[in-house]
Formats: structure tokens, C-alpha cells, sequence
């Protein structure tokens, strides 16, 4: 080892040693203290931070609880080895426990608290605080000191004087014997340090051999018992400037005692010279002073995370300090820097706001500069603005923009909006990007190392910032008259933001001329957000754009004039009673007619809703036509759908014949004209059908669009109308031409007919096609008998499975009778998926002249070498079962013999059974009926047997009614009752009982029998 590690070792140990007699002396002291005044002691109430946090029903388990979060504390120490400290965690699990409500096993965890607290102290070699940790069993004054210091929301009340002697009371052996050990260990360290005391002459010798030997982490370890050293050190040569600022005894006062070192700063700022004042700006950064741990006191919302209220500085005496500093000739430029630490944190004051403002006036660009970089540390910080607010009207072009810029993140700052005419565009250019309210808001909040640390809060409610007002309206329209485009381009914005505010149309309108698209882009945007109507002039000029996405938001804003305050479409109903209106008005229909014009827009989408709502009126029909047919295909198609869209709306009256058929002629051509040309031909009232018609028979026009007129004259049908459609099927592109036939199509039942029976003897048309129209043309009509079967003699002749379904239907309309069955057309057809239809229909009708028919499925050989298959043949059964006797059945009996499938077997048994019951029935009632005869004879020949003289044949009469029922002889039986002979009237009341006797109730369907 060297001399120089020799001496090194030596003056820590001199140190410590120094350290170990001021502790034993403050010790001593202390102790005498507190044994001529005890201190009160505390209990935890249950509340923190404002909400009671421990239940009368937790009470039971809460030792348990706090039992196991002392496990996890022992354990991570364990873990995590000796870097970890526990002092934190253990104070707070003592206030936990100690608990003003009474809880079982308190006084046991209160003694392993303490022993824990104490042993933790031990082991950073605290031995003072582990011996006062050991005693502590209820909270002491200097925690609750500590926790209201840290904010951490404890609510404490004093102990009663009979919880303090339970306390006192409460030791366990363990913790006696923890404390005779600790006292034992302070009694040698004590001893030891008296021993030092013969080498260590002062403290102040130790520092300044610390500082000789370049170990200022020494000095710091001494703590604030060094700052009268360090002081006298710095007293001695204020203009000192050592070359290493961390051997500046200064820069050392500044971090063992902060307090201190401001008080010896500001007490002796005017002793030194121009180094003197240097040396001090310099010790405040090397020391940190304005950014460390514990500088900033931040009282966070209950439930945050951060928070818009800047933090409290926890020593002034720093502020105060660079308030003189700021205004020294010197060194105000070099405070700057540490004044930008407090611009930070919002905490500038009044003196330091002036003195600020006089550098920066009176500074030169230099301090312009420094200016500009304090400005952004501080940037939205209002302790800041009333400083950039005086600046920003200087007349050097450097300083105004820069605080201009500043400014912006301020909302409405009135200093920064007089500025709107500076002939500075930068300047200008932070007025219009102030409005956009867009900027970022700071915020502050804590972190683990107990400092405060700033950040911005860019979205949200708190980000907001005030629209404008109706008030601000001249400031945005000089700027949007600003003859820079990025100037306009806030301006813009804001305006569009901004509904209060209201700008000259002519200013708009000379924006929708600008030669930037981006600027014409950014106008026809902004009133995506604004309540009022685009203004119709300038709406007419941006329908003549000729950049595409200028058209499409041109297309919206239309749209957006038949939208209600909401923005949701009006409803007619709403529109006509008069609870909404919309924002159209005549004088848009030069913008629309524009729009329509525009070739740059063929092929973008409009609403059609919009020209509908120009062509309620006749003047909107002549404008938008007369635009259309002098434009494109394209502007026609869509004029077309306008005029469709609302039909009982619309002024057709303006709409000459010649205009609508040179409508649907043009718009036929157009890349949109699906959703134009069909729906005006099919809207167009009746007195356009002459047009339509001639379309459909000139066979110069388009075949699709003849398609199309030829379903919307449908109403017109004849000879000559059905040639021209059979025409447009034989053609090349008949598909197609057809498809405007749709159900849509209004065909008289007898044209339609007609039509359909030509259709099906034309030659060479597709099939498919064919079947299809035929389909659309029938489903929601019904089908003639002779038209029913020639679609089926064309499918027995053709085949085509494209027919199936017309067969099906076409099956449904024929009624077979034993005359006309149609056996022979339905074998015919059978074989091209046919037979469900075929036997469905041959079982509603169950004549004798089908059962060879069904007879044959049921074998399995059906007619016209069809498919064989299950299905088939349980519709056959279903058929038979219909018939109700014995034919049907001996043919049931010839299928179950001829088949081993599950599903027809169980459909013949069910048929079969369906046949049993009928019989049964049938031969019940045909017994009921002769039953019922009988009796009635047998009463007949009994009833003048009541008056016989014979008194016996009188009695056997009465006896005889009564047990054949005959209730409604019972007043003939009643008369009986006054007849001489005894017998004759006992007879007649047994007879009488017998026909009133009550009937005994049939017994309910679930219940079991009863022996």
C-alpha cells in the first residue's frame, strides 16, 4: 500500500471515528430529552388518503394479514441481498399495525415489527436507530413527521395514556434481549470513539484533508456537519475558481446542506467579484440544486397519475438568488440556464419575470439566444408568459418571432393576436398556428427517486383548448388573406374548428381561385366540421376544380345540404311536418349544374338525393338537363338517377319528351349509367311511354337500353311490341338486352302469356336466358293452363334442366281430372327431376287413372325411365296414402315387398296405417249409427207401454227408459211418480235416480290405473 492509500484509509478512519462521538454526544442529548419530557405517541385511524382502508369485519384476520406482508418483506431481502432496503416498507407495515381498533395478536406483531425495524437498522450499521426501533412499539412524533413530509395520506390521532402503558408492557423476550444486545453494541462503539478522539483534532481538519486528497465523497458523507467548514473554506477566497467544480468546497456546501449553502450565497453575493458570481451560478448546476431529489414538492389528485399544477419549490432561497443574479450586468446571460430549471416547473416569480424582461431588452442578440433556449425549458409554462407577452412587441425581428412561437402554445394570448399584422410572416405565422388549439399542454408527475418530472399531455379533455369567437372573426379572415400559403393553411384550419367564427365570402371565395390545390384542398375540408352551409359562390367555383379530390369533397359538401343539424339525411316525412330543414336552397343549383359539367368528375359519385332535391322545382330540371345533355354521358346517367330518385317530387312537367329520350340515349353510354338510365325509363310517368316505346322499336338504339324501355312500356304490350322484344332475345347480346325485363316489368296477364308462348317456339336463343326471363316474368303471377303445358312439353322435348323450375311451377297450375289426367305428359316429364313435383301434384288430385302411375315408382320402375330413387318413391307412398283404400293399399303391400330401404318402408307402413284408421273408423260409425236406430225403436214401443192397464207392464216400462237413457221421457217417468200402484211408482223413481245420477269424471290422461 502507498503513502497516498495510507493517508486515504487513515482519514476515514479519523472520520468515522469524529462521526462516532457527535452521534454518541446527539444521542446522549436526545436521550435526556425525551427522559424530562415524554413524547406522545400515535395510532394509525384506519384512514388513508381520505377512505377508510380497514373494516370493522377485517378485524378478525388482520394480524394473518399483516403477518404474511412481513413475509414478503423478509423475503425479498433475502432475494434481493443487501442492496435492498426495507426501512420504507417496515415503517409503513408499523403504521398498519399499529391500529387504533383493537385486533387479536396486536400486540404480538407490533413486537416482531419492531424487532424486524430494529434489525434492519442493525444491518446498515444504524445502531442508534435500531436501539429507539426496538423500544418503538406505537408510533413516534418523528414518523408522523415523516409520513405528513412525504404526503403519503396517513391519518394518525394520539394514543390514550391506557394503549401507551399496554405498550410499554408489551415486550417479549426476544425483543428484551434485542435490546440489551444493541445497547451492548453502542456502549463499545461509544467507547471506541472517546478512543479518537486523541487523533481527530476538528472537523475542519478532515475536510480540508479530504479536499487535499480529491475525496469529496468524504465530505459529503459527513453530511450538513461539514457546511460551517466548507463555509469558512469558501469565506476565505470568495474568487476562488477551482479547475475541478467537485473539489469547489462551495459546489460541496450546496450539496450537504441546500439550505445553508442559498442563506451563505445570498448573505455574501455582493462580497466577491465578477469570479465570485460566476463561481456561484456554476456550484447551483453543479450541485443540481434546482433539479435533485427533494428540490419540488408535488401534491398529486387523490387517484392521478399527474397533474396540471406545477410543483412548490421547497427552498426559495434559490429563486431569490438568481433573481439578483439575473439583473447583474455580468452574469445575467450565465443565469439563464438555472432560471430555465424554474421556467420548467412553472415556478418563475414577479421579480424574476422583471428582471428577465429587463436582460432580455436591454441584452443584444446574445441574450436573445440564451433567451430562446430558456423560452423552450419553459415552453406553455404561465409563469412565463407575462414575459414572452412584453417581449413579443420589440421591434427586433429575432426577438418577436422567437417569443411570438413561444406565445403559440398559450391559448388566446391577446399580446400574441394584436401581432395578426406584422409584417413578419414568422410572426404571423404563430398567430395562425395559435388558433389551431393543437399544441401541447405540460404536466408533472412524481417518480420513484422522489424528484418531479415534467412531460406533456397532447390528447384528451384536459388537452383541449378554447374554439374561437365570433370575436376573433377579423383576425382569421385578415389570415386567411395572408399572402403566405402556409399562413392561409392555419388560418384554414382554425376556421374550420371554429363555428362562432364568420370570414367574408369573398375572402373564400378568392381562396377557392388559389393557384395552390392544396390551399382549394384545405377550403372545400374545413367545412367538414362547421355548422353553416359551404356559401353557394364559393361552392360554384370549386365545382369547376379540376383536381379530383377537390370534386369528391365538393360531391360531399352537396351532400351535405340535404343533411339536417345532426348530419344525418332528413327524412321526407320530418322535412314535410316541419320539424327539420335542410340547408339547400335555388341559389346552389348553379354549384350542382357546375359539378354535372365538370368532365374531371365523370368519374366520381354523387348522391342523387342532391339533384332530386334540385328537381322539385322546374327551373332546377331545365338548368341540370340543359347542363347534362351539353356535357358527358356521364353527367346525363347521373341527372338521369336525380330525376328517378324521387319521382313523386319531381317537376316532370319541365321535362320535354325529346329531353328525357335524349337522357336515357346518352346516359345508356356512361360507365354509372346502372344507376341512372333503368331507374329514370322505369320512373317516368305514363305520359313519357311513347318515347320509351320508340326507343324499344328502333333498332338503331343500344340493345341494353331497348331492354330497359321495353320493361318500363311493358303497359303499352301488343303484337308489335312483343316483336321487337323476341327481336332483342334473338340478338348477339340478348342476355343482356333482357335483363331490363324484370319483376319489375307491369305486363297485362294476357300480353304476358302472349309472350311467353312465343318465346318458347324462337329459335336459337339461349336456353338459359330463355328460362330465366321466363321465371322473372312468372313468379308473382299466375300461369294459364295452355301455358302450363307447353312449358312442359318443352321441357319432354328439349330436356333443358335450365326449365326445372318453371316446370315445377307449371305443374302446380294444371288440375287433372279422370277425363284429361295428363298421365302421359307427366311421364314424359318425369325423367328431368320432375317426379317430387309430378307425384305432389297427383296426390292432391287421387284419381283412379294415376295409380298404374304410382303403382310403377312404387316398384321401382318408374314411367318414362326416370330415376329410381327413395324419394321418389316415399312421395308415391305419401300419394297412395291419400287414396283411402284397398287398391291404394294392396299397392303400399307390393312396395314394402319390393324394396329394403328404412325410409320407404316406414313411409309405406305409415301410409298403410293412415288407410287401417279410415277403415276403422269408418266401420265404427257405420255400428254407432245401427246401434243408435236400435235403441230409438225399442224406446218408441216402451213409451205407450206407460199407460198400459196392466200395472207390472206399466213398472217394467219405467225400469226399461231408465236403463236405455231416455232422458228426454223423463217428465212422462215423473207423472208415473203419482200413479196408484206402489210398484208402479217405485219403478219410476229408480228410473228417475238412474237418469240424474251424476257421471263419474273420466279419469285425468296420466293418471295410473287403480285397483
Amino acid at each position: 500500500m502507498n503513502t497516498s492509500q495510507d493517508a486515504t484509509v487513515m482519514l476515514r478512519v479519523l472520520l468515522l471515528a469524529l462521526l462516532g462521538i457527535l452521534w454518541s454526544e446527539f444521542a446522549r442529548a436526545h436521550a435526556q430529552n425525551e427522559a424530562t419530557a415524554p413524547a406522545t405517541q400515535y395510532v394509525w385511524t384506519g384512514v388513508r388518503d381520505g377512505v377508510q382502508r380497514v373494516k370493522p369485519g377485517e378485524l378478525a384476520g388482520y394480524a394473518a394479514q399483516l403477518e404474511r406482508d412481513l413475509a414478503k418483506l423478509q423475503v425479498a431481502r433475502e432475494v434481493d441481498g443487501p442492496a435492498v432496503d426495507l426501512r420504507g416498507g417496515l415503517r409503513d407495515l408499523w403504521v398498519r399495525a399499529a391500529l387504533a381498533n383493537e385486533y387479536p395478536r396486536r400486540w404480538d406483531m407490533l413486537a416482531k415489527i419492531a424487532a424486524a425495524r430494529a434489525a434492519e437498522f442493525e444491518r446498515r450499521g444504524e445502531l442508534a436507530l435500531a436501539r429507539r426501533a426496538a423500544d418503538e412499539l406505537l408510533l413516534s412524533s418523528a414518523v408522523r413527521d415523516e409520513l405528513a413530509a412525504e404526503k403519503l395520506g396517513f391519518e394518525l390521532k394520539a394514543a390514550p395514556d391506557e394503549l401507551v402503558r399496554a405498550a410499554t408492557a408489551a415486550a417479549t423476550p426476544e425483543l428484551v434481549a434485542l435490546r440489551n444486545r444493541l445497547d451492548a453494541q453502542l456502549r463499545g462503539a461509544t467507547a471506541g470513539g472517546r478512543g479518537s478522539t486523541q487523533v481527530v483534532r476538528s472537523l475542519e481538519e478532515a475536510v480540508d484533508r479530504a479536499l487535499a486528497e480529491e475525496q469529496p465523497s468524504l465530505v459529503v458523507d459527513l453530511g450538513a456537519r461539514a457546511a460551517p467548514a466548507l463555509e469558512a473554506l469558501v469565506r476565505a477566497d470568495f474568487d476562488a475558481l477551482p479547475s475541478r467544480a467537485s473539489l469547489d468546497p462551495l459546489v460541496l456546501l450546496f450539496r450537504v446542506d441546500e439550505a445553508r449553502g442559498a442563506a451563505f450565497a445570498l448573505e455574501h453575493w455582493n462580497r466577491g467579484r465578477l469570479l465570485w458570481r460566476k463561481r456561484v451560478l456554476r456550484a447551483m448546476g453543479e450541485a443540481a440544486v434546482l433539479t435533485n431529489p427533494g428540490t419540488w414538492l408535488l401534491e398529486l389528485p387523490v387517484n392521478q397519475i399527474h397533474t396540471r399544477t406545477p410543483p412548490t419549490l421547497v427552498d426559495t432561497g434559490w429563486r431569490e438568488l438568481l433573481g439578483r443574479a439575473v439583473k447583474d450586468e455580468d452574469v445575467g446571460l450565465d443565469s439563464f440556464e438555472e432560471i430555465a430549471n424554474l421556467a420548467t416547473y412553472d415556478a418563475l416569480d414577479a421579480p424574476l419575470q422583471m428582471g428577465l424582461i429587463a436582460k432580455i431588452e436591454r441584452g443584444g442578440p446574445a441574450a436573445w439566444r440564451a433567451a430562446s433556449k430558456l423560452f423552450e425549458a419553459g415552453r406553455g409554462r404561465e409563469s412565463l408568459r407575462p414575459v414572452l407577452e412584453r417581449v413579443v412587441n420589440r421591434r427586433e425581428q429575432e426577438l418577436q418571432v422567437v417569443a411570438a412561437q413561444e406565445l403559440a402554445y398559450f391559448p388566446r394570448s391577446a399580446a400574441l393576436l394584436r401581432e395578426f399584422a406584422s409584417p413578419t410572416t414568422a410572426v404571423r405565422a404563430a398567430i395562425a398556428h395559435s388558433l389551431l388549439g393543437n399544441t401541447q399542454v405540460p404536466i408533472y408527475r412524481p417518480n420513484a427517486s422522489s424528484s418531479v418530472l415534467p412531460a406533456w399531455l397532447t390528447e384528451g379533455p384536459d388537452a383541449e383548448r378554447p374554439p374561437l369567437e365570433a370575436g376573433d372573426s377579423a383576425l382569421v379572415d385578415a389570415l386567411l388573406g395572408d399572402a403566405e400559403e402556409h399562413v392561409r393553411a392555419a388560418a384554414l384550419i382554425a376556421f374550420s374548428r371554429s363555428p362562432a367564427v364568420v370570414v367574408d365570402v369573398a375572402r373564400l371565395v378568392a381562396i377557392a381561385r388559389d393557384p395552390s390545390v392544396d390551399s382549394r384542398r384545405r377550403l372545400v375540408n374545413s367545412w367538414q366540421q362547421r355548422l353553416e352551409p359551404i356559401p353557394a359562390p364559393v361552392l360554384e367555383v370549386l365545382a369547376r376544380e379540376t383536381d379530383v379530390r377537390v370534386l369528391d369533397n365538393v360531391s360531399s359538401r352537396l351532400s351535405d345540404l340535404i343533411r339536417g343539424p345532426d348530419g344525418r339525411p332528413v327524412v321526407e316525412a320530418d322535412l314535410l311536418a316541419g320539424k327539420v330543414s335542410w340547408r339547400w336552397s335555388d341559389e346552389y343549383v348553379p354549384a350542382l349544374v357546375a359539378w354535372i359539367s365538370n368532365p374531371a368528375g365523370d368519374g366520381l359519385n354523387v348522391n342523387p338525393e342532391i339533384i332530386a332535391v334540385a328537381c322539385r322545382k322546374p327551373e332546377g330540371v331545365t338548368a341540370l338537363v340543359r347542363a347534362a345533355l351539353e356535357s358527358s354521358a356521364a353527367a346525363q346517367a347521373r341527372v338521369a338517377s336525380g330525376l328517378a330518385y324521387n319521382p313523386e317530387r319531381t317537376a316532370w312537367s319541365a321535362l320535354s319528351l325529346e329531353d328525357a329520350e335524349a337522357l336515357l340515349r346518352g346516359g345508356i353510354g356512361a360507365r354509372v349509367y346502372k344507376d341512372g338510365v333503368p331507374r329514370l325509363a322505369y320512373e317516368l310517368p305514363s305520359t313519357y311511354q311513347p318515347a320509351l316505346r320508340g326507343i324499344l322499336l328502333d333498332r338503331s338504339a343500344p340493345n341494353d337500353l331497348r331492354g330497359f324501355c321495353a320493361g318500363a312500356s311493358a303497359s303499352t304490350a301488343d303484337a308489335q311490341w312483343r316483336a321487337a322484344v323476341l327481336e332483342l332475345f334473338a340478338g348477339p347480346d340478348g342476355a343482356d338486352a333482357v335483363g331490363g325485363l324484370s319483376f319489375r316489368t307491369q305486363l297485362p296477364v294476357e300480353e304476358r302469356d302472349a309472350l311467353l308462348l312465343q318465346l318458347l317456339d324462337v329459335p336459337g336463343v339461349d336456353d338459359k336466358v330463355t328460362a330465366r326471363f321466363f321465371g322473372n316474368l312468372s313468379a308473382k303471377h299466375d300461369m294459364s293452363e295452355p301455358l302450363a303445358i307447353a312449358v312442359l312439353e318443352h321441357i319432354a322435348a328439349t330436356g333443358s334442366l335450365e326449365w326445372i323450375g318453371a316446370g315445377a311451377m307449371a305443374l302446380l297450375r294444371l288440375k287433372p281430372t279422370e277425363a284429361r289426367p295428363f298421365t302421359d305428359l307427366f311421364e314424359r316429364v318425369y325423367p328431368y327431376n320432375l317426379g317430387s313435383p309430378i307425384l305432389t301434384r297427383i296426390a292432391r288430385a287421387h284419381l283412379d287413372a294415376h295409380l298404374p302411375f304410382l303403382e310403377r315408382v312404387m316398384l321401382g320402375n318408374p314411367p318414362g325411365g326416370g330415376p329410381d330413387t327413395a324419394e321418389n318413391r316415399i312421395a308415391a307412398a305419401n300419394a297412395l296414402a291419400s287414396y283411402l283404400d284397398d287398391r291404394a293399399a294392396a299397392i303400399l303391400l307390393k312396395g314394402l315387398a319390393a324394396t329394403t330401404n328404412k325410409e320407404v318402408r316406414d313411409a309405406c307402413f305409415a301410409a298403410l296405417e293412415s288407410i287401417r284408421r279410415y277403415e276403422d273408423e269408418r266401420e265404427r260409425w257405420a255400428t254407432r249409427k245401427t246401434s243408435r236406430a236400435a235403441r230409438e225403436a225399442a224406446i218408441a214401443e216402451l213409451v205407450p207401454m206407460l199407460a198400459d192397464k196392466d200395472a207390472t207392464i206399466r213398472a217394467q216400462a219405467a225400469r226399461s227408459l231408465g236403463a236405455l237413457e231416455a232422458v228426454e221421457h223423463l217428465p212422462a217417468l215423473v207423472r208415473m211418480l203419482k200413479d196408484s200402484n206402489g210398484d208402479v211408482r217405485k219403478a219410476a223413481q229408480a228410473a228417475i235416480d238412474a237418469l240424474t245420477a251424476p257421471k263419474p269424471a273420466a279419469p285425468a290422461p296420466n293418471e295410473p290405473k287403480r285397483d
